[in-house]
This record gives C-alpha cells, structure tokens and sequence, in this order.
C-alpha cells in the first residue's frame, strides 16, 4: 500500500509519510523541482477575489459553463475548461458549515489556478441545510457527483464542511462509480465530536435538525469517521494553524482509516484554514503535489 509525498513551495520538506497500516517511512523532497510545468508557476494564478480569507490579486476568469442537475437555482455546477485536454477533472465542495451564506465563490481561485494549469474544475454548489433540510444537502451532493461526466481521473475535494460532504458523497457511490481519489482539506469529518464540541456555534446540529446521534442511520452514514473503511484513496490535510479540533479530526480519521485498511496520505504542515484553499499558500502546494503523485504515479487504485 504506497502512499504520496508532497513538495513545499518555500523549502525541502521531510515528513512522517504513512506507507501502510504497519508503519510510516521518512522521505525529503526537493523544492527545487516545480509543482507544474515550470518553476515560476509554482506559486499558481490567483483567482482574483477576497473571499472569507482567500486573498488573490487577479479578477476571477469565471466558469466556461454552468451544468444543472436540478431545478432549483442552487443545484448547479460551475465547470472550468483549459485550453489543452485536462489531465484530470478536480471536483470541488466548498464549505461554510453547511450554511447559506457561503457559496462556491469560495472555491473560485482554487478552480481558477487549477483550469490554468490543464485541470478541469466542477464547481459544485447545493442547497444548505439551513434552508431546505439535511435531507435536501446530502442529495444534491449525490446528484452532483452523478452529474460529473469526463473522460479524466476525477479527484473530489472538499473544503471544511465540504470535506465532510465529499467524502460522504463518494462513499455513498456505487464501487463501479467511484472517483480516484478523494481529498479532505481541513475537514469536519467527525460529526459526532463536533457536534460535542459545538463547533460553529451549534453547526452540526443546525445542519441535521437535531445533535448527531449514533442511534441514527442517517447520522452515522453522515459522518465519514464512523463509514471506515471508504474503500477508496484519499488524502486528508489540515494546516497546524488551523482549529486545533480539526487538525485532530484530520490525525484522529487518518490513523483510523489506515488501521481499517483504506489508502491515505496524511498532510499537516503550517497555514490556516483559509491556506489550505489559497492557491498562492504553501499548505495548498502541498496538498496539490500530493494529489498529483498520487495520480501519475501508478499507485493509486481507480
């Protein structure tokens, strides 16, 4: 079971990088060999709007086309093309603790930086629990992972409560339908601890319409730390500055899902929350180049 290794975009990065269940290995990367294509695109291109934390100094260049997978004006994708034929097809969730105000602009210079550099984005927006109920949330995000149609690997990645909702989604799939990877960005991924912990001022329970209980099927269908195995890749990252029950959400998930068997690399190194989703931060950098020694590799399994 062979794992990634990540680059940092300011210097040589050695770090603890689990290989199997049974133990982890210690590798160093260079930095001097570029995430992309050429060195001076290691930084990436910024999306060009201030958005709760993500700062760019470039106008967004927008989505190339919007496919729906529902009637309602929320269930939506926003998909970014590149120019050249994309390596792979970057499916993104945003988060906002599953309430209203938060959109998919706050995945705009994430989808921006990768279209420019032959990714294909799928920017997907839903309607929030707040709103239209758990129920309403949890479909549209099946909808939308069905609506997904390339001829690429696929990666799902999610951001906060987003990572909560991609990795769900992609458990929830049929094993014949399932994406190459699945990636959490700072994830609230332990619904049960964090509704404990009443993270985002009650967020947990706002969103199911009652505090998490492990005598609900739906509840713990809901939360990806009680679906291990996912039985499929994954990465799951958290900045060390970040909320200090996130960053143990993201160790705690990790170390359980390797013992349960699954494939996952684990990335914590400095940045916040809003670093991780920031395409100009170090923490995304990292996150990225994970992401694409996973996939041309050869040892990720589809």
């Amino acid at each position: 079971m062979i794992l990634s290794t990540f680059e940092s975009a300011s210097k040589a990065v050695t770090a603890e990088i689990p290989i199997s269940p049974v133990g982890p290995v210690t590798a160093t990367v260079n930095p001097i060999a570029p995430l992309w294509h050429e060195a001076g695109d290691l930084v990436g291109i910024s999306g060009g709007v201030h958005t709760r934390g993500v700062t760019s100094t470039q106008k967004s260049v927008g989505p190339d086309r919007i496919v729906r997978y529902g009637d309602h004006p929320d269930q939506h994708i926003a998909v970014r093309t590149p120019r050249a034929t994309p390596r792979w097809t970057a499916v993104l969730v945003h988060g906002g603790y599953w309430r209203s105000p938060y959109k998919l602009d706050l995945m705009d210079p994430m989808a921006d930086s990768l279209s420019a550099h032959n990714v294909a984005t799928w920017n997907v927006e839903y309607r929030r629990p707040d709103e239209h109920g758990w129920a309403a949330t949890t479909a549209d995000l099946a909808a939308a992972l069905q609506a997904v149609e390339v001829d690429t690997p696929i990666v799902v990645i999610g951001h906060s409560a987003g990572g909560q909702l991609a990795l769900r989604g992609v458990a929830d799939l049929p094993v014949g339908s399932r994406p190459t990877l699945a990636v959490s960005l700072a994830g609230v991924i332990d619904l049960e601890r964090a509704d404990q912990f009443d993270m985002g001022d009650g967020a947990v329970a706002n969103a199911l319409g009652h505090h998490w209980s492990g005598d609900s099927p739906d509840d713990v269908a809901s939360s990806p730390r009680h679906r291990l195995p996912l039985g499929i890749p994954q990465i799951v990252a958290c900045g060390l500055d970040d909320d200090p029950h996130l960053l143990d959400f993201s160790r705690d998930y990790s170390a359980a899902a390797l013992t349960a068997g699954d494939v996952l690399t684990e990335i914590h190194s400095a940045g916040d929350h809003f670093d991780i989703i920031d395409p100009v931060a170090p923490l995304w950098a990292e996150v990225l180049a994970g992401i694409e020694l996973a996939l041309g590799s050869g040892r990720v399994d589809a």
